[in-house]
């Protein structure tokens, strides 16, 4: 059977199975050189939140891994392939985690096409890609400095006139 992580009270994301798996992952799943590794995840958590699921690969042996989104597919279901660069084993898994973001920009956008008020869902993203910010190191901090361009989503410059689809595609 494979290791299970500890659970640590705080984790939210629960991938109870993914494939192709054989023996619970004891035994190597075979391809040929150069052939897709197509991998399938059922990955859920509590609430309505948006996930984030991850597939990461490596060479067996290697320290670092690879990492490939994975799309959702529906029903909880995720997708993602990954294509061996070399003769030998690799190693495979599936990673989740709350796109808090994404769950945000998803009930934003929901209240503003229905004409709700926005007051509090603009200072609440403003503070995420805030955190987000201060979170960034190397060539992603010098892209977003904090403050950079959460004044066009904060409550003292909103008006009905912004560019809403400028404003939500320059934080994705």
């Amino acid at each position: 059977m494979a290791e299970l992580i500890p659970f640590n009270g705080r984790a939210r994301v629960v991938i109870d199975r993914f494939s192709p798996a054989l023996e619970d992952g004891q035994l190597p799943v075979k391809r040929v050189l150069r052939d897709t590794v197509h991998v399938n995840a059922h990955a859920f958590a509590d609430g309505h939140d948006k996930l984030l699921v991850q597939l990461k690969f490596r060479k067996h042996g290697d320290s670092s891994w690879t990492y490939h989104g994975m799309r959702e597919l529906g029903n909880d279901e995720f997708a993602g392939s990954f294509v061996p660069g070399a003769i030998g084993l690799w190693e495979y898994t599936v990673e989740g985690q709350i796109d808090y973001f994404g769950s945000w920009q998803e009930g934003f956008v929901k209240k503003l096409d229905s004409g709700q008020d926005v007051e509090v869902e603009l200072q609440i993203g403003a503070g995420l890609l805030d955190e987000s910010a201060h979170r960034a190191t190397g060539e992603d901090a010098a892209k977003s400095p904090p403050g950079s361009f959460f004044c066009a989503i904060r409550k003292e410059t909103f008006s009905s006139a912004c560019n809403w689809p400028a404003v939500m595609n320059c934080c994705i």
